[in-house]
């Protein structure tokens, strides 16, 4: 009898998984291939399938969760779970009596009942997801690209100007004025989930001081894991030079930040958006960067995308922007794919899983 795995959210970089695994490419994942990839899905396809033979994984996929099924009347059968943010409970592994192994889409386990899976003698694995890193990398290159004034400095070096003197070795020589160094800096983050913690532990690295706010406040032991210090969003927008958002886009959190929130924002201080263009009022930032109040922008994503009109920003020279491209290359999303079918065949083997939790 094939093993059978059940893919249990309609999550794509997820579903990839079930693609290399012989799922059926449906019009919602041919368009995610498309952008993931940036070629012929029928291609990219073929290079997933190939990850699977090269790992030795093969099985049935079962059909992809219809929206408010229960998991568990999905578990019949089932010998592999994947999962990013659905709920697996004590009851829910009770169903699953051929369960070998649950593969959490991510770092963060919390959903996840760990002891009771542990009671069962089901192994649970995180995946540290590539992608996650990237939108970090790109966090830090368009603050750093911001704080030292890449795009100026670009630009007076592939034209220069003015009389300087040449020389072997000329310090500054179009006279930049206004570069900073990150050293020192306090970065608010705006959202301590996966994708700011990958944020937190590279501006550590940069010798950077950690604020933090959302609704659910860390455990101390992670927080000091992380060097960061929980503060409200009030507080942290007036302690911070660098302010880095990393939450979904919700009714909610809807221009988040308007008027009155860039107001509070530390005179000088760089905002950094990689998560969604519509947490920002657009007008707003534009009028605080205007103004000198804020002392740059880096965004990767903007209100609408792309934006009809992208002069207001791009006219200015304190802002950096990016076309939506923190999310990495397709390259990740199969590293990760790879990660995930690797830890089926340790489980097979009885060793020691990839972030066993």
């Amino acid at each position: 009898m094939p093993e059978r795995f059940l893919v249990a959210e309609d999550d794509p970089p997820l579903r990839l998984v079930g693609l290399a695994l012989g799922a059926p490419l449906d019009a919602r994942m041919r368009g995610a291939l498309a952008r993931f990839f940036l070629g012929d899905p029928e291609a990219s396809l073929v290079r997933l399938r190939a990850i699977a033979d090269e790992v030795g994984v093969a099985g049935d996929v079962v059909p992809a969760l219809a929206t408010g099924d229960p998991l568990e009347t999905q578990l019949a059968g089932v010998h592999y779970l994947l999962v990013e943010g659905a709920e697996v409970t004590d009851a829910v592994l009770a169903r699953g009596a051929d369960l070998r192994f649950v593969q959490k889409h991510g770092e963060d386990a919390r959903n996840i009942d760990v002891a009771a899976a542990v009671r069962r003698g089901i192994p649970v694995a995180r995946l540290r997801r590539a992608a996650n890193s990237s939108v970090a990398e790109q966090t830090m290159l368009l603050l750093l690209a911001v704080a030292r004034r890449l795009l100026p400095a670009h630009a007076a070096a592939v034209r220069p100007t003015g009389d300087v003197a040449r020389g072997e070795s000329s310090y500054n020589w179009p006279r930049l004025d206004g570069m900073r160094s990150v050293r020192g800096m306090t970065i608010g983050l705006v959202g301590l989930g996966e994708i700011g913690r990958e944020v937190a532990r590279r501006a550590a690295a940069f010798d950077m001081r950690v604020l933090y706010t959302q609704r659910r406040r860390l455990e101390t032991a992670l927080e000091r894991t992380l060097h960061a210090e929980f503060r409200p969003l009030a507080s942290l927008l007036a302690e911070s030079d660098v302010v880095s958002l990393h939450v979904p886009l919700g009714p909610d959190t809807r221009t988040m930040l308007g008027a009155a929130e860039l107001e509070r924002m530390r005179p000088g201080a760089i905002l950094v958006n990689t998560s969604r263009g519509g947490l920002v009022d657009e007008a707003a930032l534009i009028a605080a960067l205007r103004s000198g109040h804020l002392g740059g922008a880096g965004l990767d994503v903007r209100a609408e995308e792309p934006p009809r009109d992208a002069a207001g920003l791009a006219e200015l020279p304190t802002v950096v922007l990016t076309p939506h491209v923190a999310a990495g290359v397709g390259a990740d999303l199969m590293a990760d794919v790879r990660t995930v079918l690797e830890n089926v065949v340790r489980v097979r083997r009885g060793e020691r899983l990839e972030s066993y939790v």
